[in-house]
């Protein structure tokens, strides 16, 4: 638990200061695994320091990054992990306590760190670090460290992205008491849902953080009365897509593939309810669970009517 702190507290510092700090000038990029490996270690000493960006753009030619397509360019979260985890154990690692050297009424104790290892591989002809491989080489607690960051950050971007839809839902919601109950155009619906926004941000996924609109609308309720749509429950009315841009609208082909969280995609119902489904296109009917009936003196019909 406290290597989990730890990490926790030293991983959203790094990604604040990321944020922040202004990026360096080009460095000399060394090519014997001795020179990367120093450059590798030296570096990731500015995780420690807390220089952000600057450590971020002397790392990227020494490391093997895979990106994935949606995030464009973007470190995936377990690179960034994998390297904060192997930064903490580069200065924190279990120490050993050699036999001390006496010599009369003094004594002396060195301690030294475990070796570091590092492992690289040869990329057309640039020897890089391969973090993934680097990371299984480190003790067992920080490979299950970074294990548990890896699923916290993933849980986390899903639990945002399902809060962005729902505060979409509640500015649908907002905008259609104030339009005689008629759902916002898709040609035009970023703006004319934007007077009901509490942040702009809601618009974009933390998996997709590349892009400025992480969602898209079904066209195919483009400026429809809410109350002549039968099950609302289970009528997709937002979605997660790689359209990415302004007023994105569309149908099943268009939600993301693969799908963003755990193989998944978060969707919001016209009845302001979201929730994170696997699979391709829209939610099936057979998988959606409509609500129960309201029970007779609730305010609704009883059971049947």
């Amino acid at each position: 638990m406290r290597h989990l702190t730890l990490g926790v507290l030293a991983l959203s510092l790094f990604l604040a200061a990321c944020a922040q700090a202004d990026p360096p000038a080009p460095v000399e990029v060394p090519n014997t695994p001795e020179a990367v490996a120093q450059a590798f270690m030296k570096s990731l000493g500015g995780l420690v320091d807390f220089r952000g960006r600057a450590t971020e753009r002397e790392l990227e030619p020494l490391v093997i990054s895979p990106q994935s397509e949606a995030r464009r360019g973007v470190w995936e979260p377990a690179v960034e992990i994998t390297m904060m985890v192997v930064a903490l154990q580069s200065m924190c690692g279990a120490r050993t306590l050699p036999q001390p050297a006496v010599e009369g009424d003094r004594a002396t104790v060195d301690f030294q760190p475990p070796p570091m290892h590092v492992v690289l591989v040869q990329v057309d002809g640039q020897w890089k670090v391969d973090l993934q491989a680097t990371l299984k080489a480190l003790p067992e607690s920080f490979q299950k460290l970074a294990a548990e960051l890896m699923a916290a950050r993933a849980r986390a971007e899903q639990v945002t992205c399902l809060r962005n839809l729902k505060q979409l839902g509640l500015a649908v919601a907002m905008y259609a008491t104030d339009h005689n109950n008629v759902l916002p155009d898709a040609d035009h619906w970023t703006e004319d849902l934007e007077p009901y926004f509490l942040n702009r941000e809601i618009l974009r996924c933390p998996s997709a953080p590349k892009l400025q609109i992480g969602y898209a609308m079904n066209r195919a309720f483009s400026g429809r009365r809410q109350d002549e749509i039968p099950q609302p429950w289970a009528q997709v009315l937002f979605f997660e897509s790689d359209l990415g841009v302004a007023n994105a609208s569309g149908g099943p082909e268009d939600v993301c593939r693969p799908g963003r969280h755990y193989g998944g995609n978060n969707f919001l119902f016209l009845d302001g309810h979201a929730k994170w489904y696997r699979g391709e296109g829209f939610p099936k009917l057979q998988d959606l669970n409509p609500p129960p009936p309201a029970a007779p003196g609730a305010g609704g019909p009883p059971p049947g009517d």
